[in-house]
């Protein structure tokens, strides 16, 4: 898919640029080129974001879920999106992430997305230093994941039951 590709792609900029100082944009492609211009004028606007970063895509596990924070800080993360507007899951997501990185932690942490409009070439960078909140998006998380797992259970159950009237 297009957002999918976008995103990969610029991911993979920013992170070279990140750990090289330097990327260079595939020709021709101009949702990746205003991803990039973005990223530029983020960098200007936040010069300490680079050098404040001590860690790029780590796996992390908690169970049966895994993810990859695009930027993880001495006491934060985040998370890096190619989008058109921040939307509600992108916080329940750096929350999540947060929560495998950090586990109880709850003084000056944060939880951040940084935005970047593949359309416009412009940034949005939102920051949630509220801990009560991170934690409300956590629970948020876990009812997603209860949610996915009962349906994936009925769907069993269901599969069962049909295989079963059809013996019958």
């Amino acid at each position: 898919d297009e957002a999918l590709r976008i995103g990969g792609a610029v991911d993979l900029l920013v992170q070279q640029d990140v750990k090289e100082g330097g990327y260079v944009i595939p020709s021709c492609d101009e949702a990746i080129a205003n991803c990039m211009k973005a990223w530029e004028s983020f960098k200007k606007d936040y010069p300490s974001f680079i050098s404040s970063v001590i860690n790029m895509q780590p796996e992390l596990k908690d169970g049966e879920v895994i993810g990859h924070p695009d930027f993880v800080h001495t006491n934060g993360i985040t998370d890096l999106k190619c989008s058109s507007g921040i939307r509600p899951r992108y916080w329940t997501q750096v929350a999540q992430y947060f929560r495998m990185m950090f586990l109880n932690r709850t003084s000056k942490d944060f939880i951040a997305v940084l935005r970047l409009d593949k359309k416009l070439g412009t940034y949005e960078y939102k920051i949630i230093e509220d801990i009560d909140y991170i934690l409300y998006e956590n629970k948020v998380f876990d009812a997603y994941l209860l949610a996915y797992n009962h349906n994936r259970v009925n769907r069993e159950l269901i599969r069962l039951q049909l295989e079963k009237e059809w013996m019958i």
